[in-house]
C-alpha cells in the first residue's frame, strides 16, 4: 500500500525541485523500508557501487550500494544548494515530533518508530549542499 502510494506521487516529483525528489525518493522510501525509487530517471555516469540518476543540470540523486558507515545509502547532490531550506525545515519539525534526534552537526538519527534505524545528513561546501538517508545498524 504504502509503495504504491510512493509510486502514485512520483509523477509530481518529477516536476518538483532537488528536496521534494530526495524526500520521494529516498527518504519516504527509507522510513517506510523500501528501497529508493529511481524509476523514470536517466542513469548518470558513476562507479558501479554508486549509480547516480539526473534529476537536473546541477542535481543528482546517488545510490550507494556498498558504503563504508552504512548497509545502504541515498544521497541528493544538489550544486545549487537550493534544497538546504526545505531539508531544514523538515528536520527541525521531524525533531520536534521525537522522529529524529541530532547526533552531531550534520546528523541525525531516527528515534523509536523503525528498524532498522535510519540517519539522515546535511553536508555543505560552498553553495552545493549533499542531503542522505542510509541505514544503520542503530537498532534497539
Amino acid at each position: 500500500m504504502i509503495k504504491a502510494v510512493l509510486l502514485s506521487i512520483l509523477p509530481m516529483a518529477a516536476q518538483a525541485g532537488g528536496w521534494e525528489e530526495f524526500q520521494a525518493r529516498c527518504l519516504d522510501p527509507y522510513e517506510n523500508l523500501f528501497p529508493p525509487i529511481v524509476a523514470g530517471l536517466d542513469s548518470v555516469g558513476t562507479s558501479v557501487n554508486e549509480p547516480g540518476y539526473r534529476l537536473s543540470e546541477r542535481e543528482v540523486l546517488v545510490i550507494e550500494l556498498t558504503p563504508e558507515d552504512a548497509a545502504s545509502a541515498c544521497r541528493l547532490d544538489d550544486q545549487t544548494g537550493q534544497s538546504e531550506a526545505a531539508f531544514d525545515q523538515w528536520i527541525t519539525a521531524a525533531v520536534a515530533a521525537g522522529r529524529y534526534e541530532k547526533v552531531s552537526d550534520d546528523t541525525w538519527n531516527s528515534y523509536e518508530w523503525i528498524e532498522p534505524r535510519i540517519a539522515v545528513q546535511k553536508r555543505q561546501q560552498g553553495h552545493s549542499v549533499t542531503l542522505r538517508v542510509m541505514e544503520t545498524d542503530l537498532e534497539s
